[in-house]
């Protein structure tokens, strides 16, 4: 193997290595992105559940307030002038006033056998006990190593560390014990009522922030829909003529890049290509350059018979037409065409107020890289184009017919589509 080609492929392995770092990095790099969104997503989720949390435990503890303020002074209402309090005794409903319920449940409480309640509470430790309550009701085991165990049921206070037999147990202790039970009854009533509006509007708000992310998926995917729409024109596929790989050009910024651009996702394959047949490639030897057929893989020094290379740089295919003038032109061509117009529209926007019409989007078609036909017979191949003409392609016969017109035998400006035999 000569030096030189051994030179030519390090340096295309070495393309090759840089070229896939390079899409290694980029793949990282959006990774880490899509990490970082999500990190911060949820912790912004996480933020939010915190302060609605804070916001919830502030309501329970005002309402708890209000809702002890307003047993007791229910409590204290001899009459029952303001409130009504249902609750069961002996088997029934009754509505009392607080006074008489609160007389009701010490009586309870202080005619309660001990020897009952110890009992009771060994089969069920709710008995004689409310949830939450300040005032327990326990067991105690009385005894030593030589007496005799004696079980005894007593009241703890579990704020104050008050202790009160059920044997030493008076009337006064006893509506001490009933009034706090009655009220934090109350309170777990405000509660239950609460902790079930707390579900509805959790479920209200998961609801909601179900149909804002719908929503947002929506817009979200109508918006790469629309993005993904005018990046079409602005984005061609084409074959780089040195390396002969698929390469992105932006006609807009006249740049060309080996990735598609990543707001088109799955949509790459919806990008329009410059030419599915043939190529303008680079001899990697001599440099000097010649076109292929991607398709059947036939190659030619001179451009293929019928087809229109472009009026400015004549050695690219058309992809662009005006309709106005006719004029054809290759995708390089029309990117530099439509950058001298935008800097003449913004040019002309900062002399005047005035808009100017932007006749380089309305006037230019795209065009296939097809073999081009006849425009009147519609049968044989084009072998001539005519510029002044309006661009217009015909066959040799046709344009002799067409041109022996005294209107149109003055028109010099056309050229041949036949290029030579391929090679």
């Amino acid at each position: 193997m000569r030096q030189g080609e051994w030179d030519d492929m390090e340096r295309a392995r070495k393309a090759m290595f840089r070229e896939q770092a390079r899409q290694v990095y980029e793949v990282r790099k959006v990774k880490k992105q899509e990490e970082a969104r999500t990190a911060l997503k949820k912790e912004r989720e996480h933020a939010k559940a915190q302060l609605a949390q804070a916001a919830w435990t502030d309501i329970e503890q005002m309402a708890v307030a209000k809702a002890r303020a307003a047993a007791e002074e229910w409590l204290q209402s001899p009459q029952g002038k303001r409130s009504i309090y249902c609750m069961y005794i002996s088997g029934h409903f009754n509505c009392v006033s607080g006074q008489v319920e609160l007389h009701a449940a010490a009586t309870d409480i202080y005619e309660d056998p001990p020897t009952n309640v110890a009992k009771m509470l060994q089969t069920d430790s709710t008995y004689s006990n409310v949830r939450d309550c300040v005032w327990v009701c326990r067991l105690e085991n009385i005894g030593g190593r030589h007496a005799k165990v004696v079980i005894i049921a007593y009241f703890y206070h579990t704020q104050r560390l008050e202790k009160v037999l059920c044997d030493d147990l008076t009337m006064k202790s006893s509506v001490m014990i009933a009034s706090e039970h009655l009220i934090q009854a109350r309170i777990n009533a405000m509660k239950a009522q609460l902790a079930q509006r707390g579900q509805e509007e959790q479920v209200k708000f998961k609801r909601n922030a179900a149909a804002k992310r719908i929503q947002m998926l929506f817009r979200c995917r109508q918006a790469r829909k629309y993005v993904r729409s005018l990046l079409r024109p602005l984005v061609m596929k084409r074959i780089d003529a040195a390396t002969g790989r698929l390469v992105y050009f932006n006609i807009q910024e006249r740049k060309t890049s080996p990735v598609p651009p990543r707001l088109m996702g799955a949509a790459e394959a919806t990008l329009p290509v410059e030419s599915a047949t043939w190529v303008r490639r680079l001899d990697a030897d001599s440099g000097d350059q010649y076109y292929m057929d991607v398709s059947t893989g036939d190659t030619s020094w001179n451009p293929p018979n019928s087809y229109v290379m472009c009026k400015k740089c004549k050695i690219n295919f058309c992809t662009s037409r005006n309709t106005e003038t006719g004029e054809r032109l290759c995708v390089s061509c029309y990117a530099e065409v439509a950058q001298l117009q935008r800097q003449a529209d913004k040019a002309a926007r900062a002399a005047s107020s005035i808009k100017p019409d932007d006749d380089n989007k309305t006037t230019w078609t795209r065009i296939a890289v097809v073999p081009s036909k006849c425009c009147v017979c519609k049968v044989n191949n084009g072998e001539r184009l005519c510029h002044e003409c309006h661009g217009d392609i015909t066959c040799a016969r046709c344009f002799a017919t067409l041109h022996k017109n005294p209107k149109l035998k003055h028109h010099t400006q056309h050229e041949s589509l036949v290029y030579s035999d391929l090679q």
